[in-house]
């Protein structure tokens, strides 16, 4: 009965104004996090690419053809005439990972570009740069001209690992790989697969691999056993039917 005796809520032009602006703002607050959680997810993948030159032109390859970052992965063209050994692969993870460990921090600076090129910083002269240009550098790794998203820390972009390596054209060759939590998410993905392909093996990950060497070894003996099998059945059959025909010439 009392709420029957309440005054309806009358709609003025302020209550209008004060709700219209609560929500505006609500819709920002949550643009600024989408856009905020969308830079630091990018910063993870990109901030890495600094290392990546350096490390090449360490092993002995040359000048990087181009490249393509995102917060899920990170690609990387240049030219070589052969693909990288194993050993190769291992030496340019340890180089970033170490760097990541190291917790570096990485800082930024506009310069012109006449004067970055002269301090030593790495371009990529397939781009096109203005006179003023930004030089992202990591102490003692690398210093190189980028305009992307980059983290504050090499920490943040630990653990680096290379997934794949491929020949896209004559002489080039490609390196996708993925850092931080991507990366993380992919050893767990391949530690799931290594342990499914254990229990189908009846053994342990951390055996698969003698396990595997162990069924071809006995897959081969297998095949070569049939092999024998079949040449010795068909001398039988051979046999059999020359018997056959001798005793119908008779």
């Amino acid at each position: 009965m009392a709420q029957m005796h309440r005054k309806p809520v009358e709609i003025t032009n302020k209550s209008t104004l004060v709700y219209g602006l609560r929500t505006l703002g609500a819709v920002f607050t949550m643009e600024a996090m989408m856009h905020y959680f969308y830079v630091v997810t990018i910063s993870k993948t990109h901030g890495w690419s600094g290392f990546t030159p350096f490390q090449i032109s360490m092993v002995g390859y040359d000048a990087l053809t181009s490249s393509d970052v995102d917060e899920q992965r990170l690609r990387f063209d240049f030219t070589h005439g052969q693909p990288l050994t194993a050993a190769e692969i291992v030496a340019i993870e340890a180089f970033v990972n170490e760097a990541c460990l190291r917790n570096i921090e990485v800082t930024t600076k506009e310069l012109p570009l006449a004067d970055a090129l002269a301090s030593g910083a790495v371009a990529n002269f397939a781009e096109k740069y203005a006179e003023h240009v930004r030089v992202v550098k990591v102490a003692e790794v690398s210093a190189e001209l980028c305009g992307g998203t980059h983290v504050r820390e090499t920490s943040a972009i630990y653990p680096f690992k290379i997934r794949s390596e491929s020949s896209v054209a004559a002489g080039t060759r490609r390196v996708e790989a993925v850092a931080g939590v991507a990366a993380i998410q992919w050893l767990q993905r391949q530690t799931e697969r290594a342990e499914k392909a254990s229990a189908l093996c009846n053994t342990t990950p951390e055996h698969l691999v003698d396990r595997v060497d162990a069924l071809q070894r006995q897959l081969e003996q297998t095949k070569d056993t049939l092999q024998q099998a079949y040449r010795q059945l068909a001398q039988h059959t051979a046999d059999h039917t020359t018997l056959q025909c001798h005793h119908k010439g008779k």
